[in-house]
């Protein structure tokens, strides 16, 4: 894709954060994952280029992801790019997340 997942938004729980997001509107090939970079406390590094289950629905370019193991009542900083046949997109902008007091 040539450009990046849009309108991220995330729902945390203690162990996890799932997100939803808009599929950029060119994707250049078919989306085939997505992945993620991950820092704890924007310094330790979790996961990076992570690829993550998503869902997606065809029918309004809506997509949902999850990112799970993750430890509770701790900051996370997230960022997603989305993946097709063809090779894959730029890393969308930080989002900022909290889990949950466990």
């Amino acid at each position: 894709p040539e450009d990046v997942p849009l309108s991220i938004k995330a729902f945390p729980d203690k162990y996890s954060v799932k997100m939803s997001f808009t599929f950029p509107a060119i994707s250049n090939g078919v989306i085939t994952m997505a992945e993620s970079h991950i820092t704890r406390n924007n310094e330790e590094v979790v996961f990076q280029n992570h690829t993550i289950g998503f869902a997606q629905t065809f029918t309004n370019q809506n997509g949902q992801a999850s990112v799970v193991n993750l430890q509770p009542f701790t900051n996370y900083s997230i960022k997603l790019r989305i993946c097709t046949s063809v090779g894959s997109g730029p890393w969308g902008d930080t989002l900022h997340t909290a889990t949950l007091e466990a």
